[in-house]
């Protein structure tokens, strides 16, 4: 009987919150040098995607020049 309702409230469940589907993106991501500053190297991630679509996280340290 638990069974039948749990079932039950999961259907009713399903048609009210919309279902969303992930797409897989060819993305790749990459690191660009930004500059050197007091013996500190600055790169940001960059992430690139098909069309030309991507974002960069802000310069951040990474090591040394």
């Amino acid at each position: 009987m638990i069974r039948r309702l749990n079932r039950l409230g999961d259907r009713m469940l399903n048609r009210l919150v919309p279902q969303n589907t992930a797409r897989a993106q060819n993305c790749r991501t990459e690191t660009s040098f930004c500059y050197c500053s007091g013996g500190l190297a600055y790169r940001r991630v960059c992430t690139v995607c098909p069309g030309g679509v991507g974002r960069c996280s802000a310069c951040s340290v990474t090591g040394t020049c």
